[in-house]
């Protein structure tokens, strides 16, 4: 068994640090930023596709890590919006310097490489073998979209890396394995908190176990849930404190004394959390929120800002007692819906549901012309959105409705993948298949 295990991780490895090293390439060959190249640290990094949330990623940490190193604290600019356990961690590979590709690229691979065993262990706990087994690391490993949140520096990378191994965990009915990473996406983005309800109907039902044998799953949510609420207070707890220490070092917040506890936590919060929900900044990317925030009119605007961040809390109900006793189909299509409703999304959130459908065992009814389609769409709107923003943004030689019409066609996307998800379990009826054997 080990020699298998060995195999696998290195061939996992191999891949994860050839698409690493063709990012270093790309960014070292690659004509500049300015004439809409693809540098891995001035063309991908932040872009509107590829990068999501604008200060969430390494530009944003790179911001924070250099006003740390002068003495100010990391939000002072407006431009970083990473939370600070996250800048404290990543701030020696995103620092400037002649160090910073090779540890990007490093960096890269090894989060690459992580998540594809994470897939690669959930497949395995789903009973896959063979080839079968290594359909999701390889949807993983060969995606352009999960390629392209790696080569920009993507908070989103790191998000799906935790989400892999919690689903992973929660497969192989370890709650307490399955908190802390679940905790770790949440407090990287926040949206995977979505994804929790999921992970707790796995641990509650098991993934393709019959009634009889769901004993050994008994209490397990609740210890998920309680693990899960400990690892988001003692991470928000370490951010604050942070945050604080940054505050002091700095001097303060203006016209008060030395910062407490609470004051660290309303200010990384506001500047990590808030601007999600606050929407500052439109810059144009493939989501829902830019074009129809920059047209609504100000009167209404908190309304709609509130409808929009319910919608996926609202799919919630309806998605669970439909596929309640589908778990991982559950899981595919809450993945699917907060992409979609997401303020910022970027390529890696497309690719974390892509590298999930290989898992869900309802994806083999799904007609071959069917996702056909689906990847056709995919593909047409990551390969025309950039050059459409170019046209766009740099160009001058096109308008907004170019691009926009881009970001309804990926929304379009989305729900034709749900909508045959969903079409193919019911079509399917009774209980959820049971994985095959090759």
């Amino acid at each position: 068994m080990a020699a298998p295990a060995a195999a696998e991780v290195a061939a996992v490895g191999l891949l994860a640090g050839a698409r690493a090293a063709l990012g270093v390439v790309l960014g070292a060959a690659g004509p500049s930023a300015g004439g809409g190249g693809l540098r891995l640290r001035e063309g991908l990094e932040g872009s509107a596709w590829a990068a999501g949330f604008p200060g969430a990623g390494l530009r944003g940490m790179r911001e924070g890590a250099r006003l740390l190193r002068w003495g100010l604290e990391p939000y002072a600019s407006g431009r970083c919006g990473a939370p600070p356990l996250a800048i404290a961690a990543l701030a020696p590979f995103v620092e400037a310097g002649p160090v910073g590709p090779p540890a990007l690229a490093l960096l890269s691979a090894a989060v690459d490489a992580l998540s594809a065993l994470a897939l690669l262990r959930a497949g395995r706990a789903l009973g896959l073998r063979g080839g079968r087994a290594w359909a999701a690391p390889a949807a993983h490993l060969l995606s352009p979209l999960s390629a392209a949140a790696a080569w920009a520096g993507a908070t989103s990378a790191l998000e799906n890396c935790c989400l892999f191994w919690a689903l992973a965990a929660a497969l192989a009915g370890s709650p307490a394995g399955a908190a802390l990473p679940a905790a770790l996406a949440a407090y990287l983005g926040v949206h995977p908190l979505l994804l929790v309800l999921p992970l707790g109907l796995l641990l509650r039902c098991g993934p393709r176990a019959p009634a009889a044998a769901h004993a050994g799953y008994r209490g397990a949510t609740a210890r998920f849930s309680g693990l899960l609420i400990f690892w988001l207070g003692a991470l928000m707890w370490l951010s604050s404190a942070l945050s604080r220490g940054w505050l002091a070092a700095a001097g303060g917040l203006p016209g008060d004394g030395l910062p407490s506890l609470a004051d660290g936590l309303r200010h990384w919060t506001a500047r990590s959390y808030l601007a999600w929900y606050r929407l500052d900044d439109l810059s144009p990317n493939l989501g829902l929120f830019w074009y129809f925030f920059s047209e609504v009119m100000g009167p209404f605007r908190r309304y709609f800002l509130a409808l929009m961040y319910l919608q996926p809390f609202l799919l919630l109900p309806p998605l669970a007692l439909a596929l309640r006793e589908r778990p991982m189909l559950f899981l595919f299509g809450v993945s699917v819906s907060q992409s979609l409703l997401r303020p910022y999304p970027g390529a890696g959130d497309a690719a974390q549901f892509m590298a999930l459908a290989p898992l869900v065992p309802e994806f083999a009814l799904v007609p071959p012309v069917t996702r056909f389609a689906v990847a056709s769409i995919f593909a047409y709107v990551y390969a025309l959105g950039p050059l459409f923003h170019t046209l766009w943004v740099e160009a001058g030689v096109a308008n907004a409705n170019f691009f926009y019409s881009i970001s309804l066609v990926s929304a379009a996307g989305h729900v034709v993948a749900l909508s045959a998800a969903l079409a193919a379990g019911g079509a399917a009826g009774g209980p959820a298949p049971k994985a095959k054997l090759s």
